[in-house]
């Protein structure tokens, strides 16, 4: 390969990971040849293009705030100020807070501010956090195929995981919600599990209590048998879980956990759950594009088979993702430090998607946290061996980005017969999002074969 400028991040030392990559001379490098003559007119033109791209979508949020129109953010600021003044966070403004405790204690240092301020401080701590998440996200991917990791290099790919998945950036920044902190802190954890296995854990510990997917972390970490992981995830819910109760106490804090829990019982049954409950939307919600939330409308007269449904169809996942396995000859129980670095980030993303497919309160400003899979995609794509196959791969990111913009229309469910509103209500972009998840296991799969003895 040749020679390439020093990096600016220097790479980590892979020694503790037992099970190594093969070496193999890698041609083809796209950003080599380049780097080696261009870098200051590339780090220029990179910087450039993200913060084009940043500006045309903030362009219309300063009216946003003005007009006072900042999504879900007024039930976060009225629930923390609700807290802060001793009252229930869950009974405040419209009752819109439907969310674990954590959220609303957090967010007390905003509600000192008035809600057009807290919004733009808000809205501003939101983009740098998803430009910090994606940059994140793609030079750990870059590690992970032990490739030269350089700003540039970090900086182009991250504009084009942003490119692939620009429709849910403008909706999470327009709506103010929390899926930015939950794309960190995945992103965060995967880059500890190696080496701070407990940091990790504690990192979806947090995740858990802001919102409740990443508990699908739990089993995966059970099996791979990562018990540091696994006991800083429990310990982590618990602690972060309990802290609220220094601003409330412990019995307001059992009490706020009983109706958000009470909210997800409810969600899933035809009768109300007894005591107060936070008013989460019905697993049939027009607002939910998840493949539950589809099965549920299909067979609205019995809803619970809906979920038996949905359960079949994630056991069909689960039996395609162990194919694939077999076919590679990868073993699909290697456990902790014998994995490859690679494919446990390509894990990690399947987790994620899976999680997103299914949840059944998954709408499209959550889906922003595929993310990590147009980060991961853009890094196979540029650095995969030349054996490697990337049509599978540019196949599934192209559904992705073309199922998660289409079809255009009126997407406010006041009318349910626009194609955009069918889309949805038939789970369209969830079904693009796992078989895009999937093409990226396929293709990464490939990758590590020749790492991978054969078992």
């Amino acid at each position: 390969m040749p020679k390439m400028l020093t990096p600016t991040m220097s790479l980590p030392s892979l020694s503790r990971i037992s099970l190594k990559r093969t070496s193999v001379k890698r041609t083809g490098d796209p950003f080599a040849a380049l780097l080696s003559q261009q870098t200051g007119v590339l780090l220029f033109a990179a910087v450039i293009a993200i913060v084009a791209v940043c500006a045309g979508i903030l362009i219309t949020d300063t009216s946003r705030i003005r007009d006072q129109r900042t999504g879900d953010f007024e039930h976060f600021y009225y629930a923390a100020l609700g807290m802060r003044q001793g009252s229930d966070p869950y009974a405040t403004h419209t009752h819109g807070y439907i969310y674990p405790p954590l959220i609303a204690f957090l967010f007390q240092p905003l509600s000192l501010l008035s809600r057009d301020r807290a919004a733009t401080l808000m809205l501003g701590l939101n983009v740098c956090i998803t430009l910090l998440a994606i940059g994140l996200a793609v030079d750990e991917f870059i590690r992970r195929m032990e490739m030269p990791r350089t700003l540039v290099c970090c900086l182009w790919l991250s504009l084009g995981a942003m490119v692939l998945n620009i429709d849910k950036i403008k909706g999470e920044w327009q709506m103010w919600q929390t899926d930015v902190w939950m794309l960190l802190l995945f992103v965060v954890s995967l880059r500890w599990i190696d080496r701070r296995p407990w940091m990790a854990g504690l990192a979806l510990g947090l995740a858990i209590n802001i919102k409740y997917i990443p508990l699908i972390f739990l089993p995966y970490l059970l099996i791979r048998r990562r018990w540091a992981a696994a006991s800083g995830l429990v310990l982590g819910t618990l602690f972060f879980a309990m802290l609220p109760a220094s601003s409330t106490g412990f019995s307001a804090n059992a009490r706020n956990w009983r109706t958000a829990t009470n909210g997800i019982v409810q969600m899933t049954s035809r009768h109300p759950a007894p005591g107060q409950a936070a008013e989460v939307h019905d697993v049939k919600d027009s607002l939910s594009c998840s493949i539950t939330s589809a099965m549920a409308r299909a067979l609205a007269s019995h809803p619970a088979n809906g979920f038996l449904l949905s359960a079949g169809i994630l056991i069909g996942c689960i039996g395609l993702a162990t194919g694939m396995y077999r076919h590679r000859h990868i073993g699909l129980f290697t456990a902790g430090r014998g994995e490859n670095p690679l494919l446990t980030g390509i894990e990690w993303v399947m987790l994620i998607a899976v999680a997103l497919a299914f949840s059944p309160q998954t709408n499209t400003r959550h889906l922003f946290d595929a993310l990590i899979f147009t980060s991961a995609a853009c890094v196979v794509l540029s650095f995969a061996k030349p054996t490697t196959p990337r049509w599978p791969l540019l196949i599934g990111t192209a559904v992705l980005f073309l199922g998660f913009i289409l079809p255009p229309g009126s997407r406010t469910f006041r009318g349910e017969r626009t194609p955009a509103i069918l889309w949805l209500r038939m789970a369209g972009p969830c079904w693009c999002l796992l078989i895009a998840a999937f093409s990226l296991l396929w293709t990464g799969l490939k990758e590590v074969q020749s790492a991978e003895p054969r078992r």
